[in-house]
């Protein structure tokens, strides 16, 4: 999705093997960039969390400042999947919307692959 800005309004990345400590990292990694309220994804959805940067008081402006990551299971791969929006409707709960948007997510990872997403063995 484009919006005209030099971001546009949503980025999406993934790869079809997690290093282990992904999700840490990209925890550690929001938080240094203020996301300090991280909500934990469903366990359906894998090892995640979703989170808002707040960025005003920063000096370099985040374009996207909702977030959520997750490494789920896939048959035998443990891929992982990332989301950056730059704005969303209000009301409503954004982490609800991110988790919605990981499932259709993991959903078409799972078709393109010929795999069934879910958690991680181990954490249902």
């Amino acid at each position: 999705m484009d919006d005209g800005s030099r971001t546009g309004l949503a980025s999406v990345s993934w790869g079809a093997g997690a290093a282990p400590g992904y999700v840490k990292e990209q925890s550690e990694r929001i938080r240094d960039l203020g996301g300090t309220t991280q909500q934990t994804l469903p366990k359906e959805l894998g090892d995640g969390f979703s989170t808002y940067i707040d960025y005003r008081d920063k000096t370099a402006a985040i374009a996207a400042p909702f977030f959520a990551v997750a490494v789920f299971s896939c048959g035998s791969l443990k891929p992982w999947l990332n989301f950056d929006l730059a704005k969303r409707q209000p009301g409503g709960s954004a982490h609800d919307d991110l988790a919605e948007l990981m499932r259709g997510a993991q959903k078409r990872f799972g078709v393109v692959h010929g795999c069934s997403p879910g958690p991680l063995p181990g954490r249902r």
